[in-house]
């Protein structure tokens, strides 16, 4: 009995991988919700495979999932697969919301292989949704060059009079290091030359972890109560 269950346990993952390939796309999509409940590294693959699917929707469930992925080899190989979506996706207005989909799950994975894909070619004339989440994104990624690269996509977009890409820029500086200076790039990065060698690039991404804790505790609370509770 222990053996069938070990053999029943083990076939499971294949299983679901071949159910990932299958030609009916609400079958397909299924599948990935159940992939992304699952941290099987046999999954990757297939779910990377899917990035490219016909069906948009197929495609959305397998960003979902692989932005799920917990090992950190699969974590890795989830970014590696999703930030080369970004630049053809947030060229279309037509796949911006798929951009954004992506850029979400890259900045769960955190993952400092997706830095450039998601910081290089910002220009001042993209999408200002599209452009936040990508800075975003990259200040989630627990590492000393993400703050650097912010730094100087701050200063290039001033040069370039656009006001808003560096105004966005140090809304993700803030939420990189967790820390609020005042006084703009110039500002930020003379307190970068003097805090760089002592900053702790994991302390700033647990202190993050549990801002977005306290928030999903606050919609919580706010949906809880519904309307009408407020004031009572």
């Amino acid at each position: 009995m222990r053996l069938l269950l070990a053999l029943s346990l083990l076939a499971a993952p294949e299983d679901l991988a071949g159910r990932l390939a299958a030609d009916d796309a609400s079958a397909v999509i299924e599948a990935c919700r159940e992939a992304a409940t699952s941290q099987e590294p046999a999954l990757t693959a297939p779910l990377t495979r899917l990035l490219r699917h016909d069906n948009p929707a197929v495609r959305r469930a397998a960003i979902e999932a692989l932005g799920l992925r917990k090992p950190a080899a699969e974590r890795k190989k989830a970014a590696q697969a999703l930030a080369p979506r970004i630049a053809p996706l947030a060229a279309k207005e037509e796949t911006k919301e798929e951009c954004l989909a992506v850029v979400t799950a890259l900045h769960d994975l955190a993952q400092p292989a997706a830095l450039t894909a998601l910081l290089d070619g910002i220009g001042p004339d993209d999408d200002r949704d599209i452009a936040r989440a990508r800075m975003h994104a990259a200040a989630n990624v627990p590492s000393k060059e993400a703050i650097e690269e912010l730094i100087h996509l701050g200063s290039a977009g001033r040069r370039g009079g656009a006001q808003w890409r560096a105004a966005a820029v140090v809304d993700a500086l803030r939420y990189a290091t967790q820390e609020r200076v005042e006084g703009g790039i110039e500002a930020w990065r003379q307190w970068w030359m003097e805090n760089r060698k002592t900053f702790d690039v994991d302390l700033a991404a647990n202190k993050r972890a549990d801002a977005r804790l306290r928030e999903e505790e606050r919609r919580r609370k706010g949906k809880k109560g519904g309307p009408g509770e407020k004031g009572k």
